[in-house]
């Protein structure tokens, strides 16, 4: 019964890694030479914020899109780990695949998001190869790629992140 078990989570373990690695298998890569592209955009508050004003700390850039369930369900997540990390690191959440600035001004609100939340493009969503919601990269303070994720993730999934442990 005990080795049925084991071998039960030794296959649910390798089918998950597995399934996580062809899912973040087109992201960018990671390590100290690969460089986040680049990148202006506006919050909603009307800023506009580039990636080089993050440099200096760790950053966490969650791409998501208002419609998406798994956002929904992970936005307190993000929120929470922004509260917990914020002195550590920079939050930034990019939208993308929006109707409208107005969708975007509701989403903050329903969630009481307090970081901020800048209005993505298509050409960010390339440059970063975006191909599912949610999708986050975590920045070293020199803008180099050192984590990535797609899907649900804990706030403890991105704490471990942030502070360079492989999940």
């Amino acid at each position: 019964m005990i080795k049925n078990i084991s071998v039960f989570f030794i296959l649910f373990f390798c089918i998950f890694f597995l399934g996580s690695w062809l899912r973040e298998a087109n992201m960018l890569s990671t390590g100290p030479d690969v460089s986040a592209p680049p990148f202006e955009l506006q919050s909603l508050a009307g800023i506009p914020v580039s990636s080089d004003s993050l440099r200096g700390k760790k950053t966490l850039i969650y791409f998501f899109a208002p419609w998406c369930p798994i956002c929904r369900i992970s936005m307190p997540n993000l929120e929470d780990f922004h509260h917990e990390k914020g002195r550590e690191v920079n939050v930034v959440a990019i939208a993308l695949d929006y109707e409208s600035h107005e969708e975007l001004l509701a989403f903050k609100e329903e969630y009481a998001l307090t970081f901020p939340i800048l209005e993505g493009t298509k050409v960010t969503q390339e440059a970063y190869r975006i191909q599912g919601y949610p999708s986050y990269y975590i920045l070293d303070e020199n803008g180099m790629v050192t984590h990535k994720s797609m899907g649900y993730s804990t706030e403890i999934g991105m704490v471990l992140r942030s502070q360079n442990w492989s999940l």
